[in-house]
């Protein structure tokens, strides 16, 4: 049991405020901050285990207490704040590893074959192992069977990272970063 999951079983005026983003991959931080706040207005011990225990109705109470208090809001869109800027950050690392790679290409470098070298390995080794997995051309012992699986199932997972290298997650990133705004305006109370 973690923070995420009990803000998300509370559900209520609090979730409607930060849900968008607790679950999300900055969730954590959001979730354990309001979940603490929760802990403290119930008066019991700040883990996910006494919250997710206490009564739905005191719970509730303590919700109402914590999204009608302005300074626990405030440290809320406080850490929401952090937490975009530091997804933010790590979006514009993102976007500078590939605006050096077209750089180099530009340029012609060498190692700007790399990642379609790479990629090509990890989609024939796929093919491969898809063939010998569903066509299965060829005799194996189930010891074998173990290891061809697996190594399907690893190279699968390589697959779709190639195929979220090449083709991105544009749309995904402008949806989100749109949800973050919402949920940002929420708790400054649509300022």
């Amino acid at each position: 049991m973690n923070w995420q999951s009990v803000i998300t079983s509370i559900g209520g005026p609090l979730l409607n405020t930060i849900g968008t983003v607790v679950a999300g991959p900055m969730g954590g931080r959001i979730a354990e901050t309001a979940g603490q706040m929760i802990a403290e207005a119930l008066g019991v011990e700040p883990t996910p285990q006494a919250v997710a225990n206490a009564p739905r109705d005191q719970i509730e109470t303590a919700v109402q207490a914590v999204v009608s208090d302005p300074a626990r809001m405030a440290a809320i869109a406080a850490v929401i704040g952090e937490e975009t800027k530091r997804e933010a950050a790590r979006l514009a690392d993102v976007q500078d590893a590939r605006r050096t790679m077209t750089d180099m290409q530009r340029q012609g470098a060498a190692i700007a074959w790399a990642p379609v070298l790479v990629s090509t390995i990890i989609f024939v080794i796929w093919g491969g192992l898809l063939v010998a997995v569903v066509g299965k051309p060829l005799q194996f012992s189930d010891a074998q069977w173990q290891i061809v699986n697996i190594a399907f199932g690893s190279a699968s997972g390589l697959a779709v990272q190639v195929a979220n290298y090449w083709l991105g997650s544009s749309n995904g990133s402008r949806t989100k970063d749109g949800m973050i705004e919402q949920a940002l305006a929420a708790t400054r109370g649509g300022k």
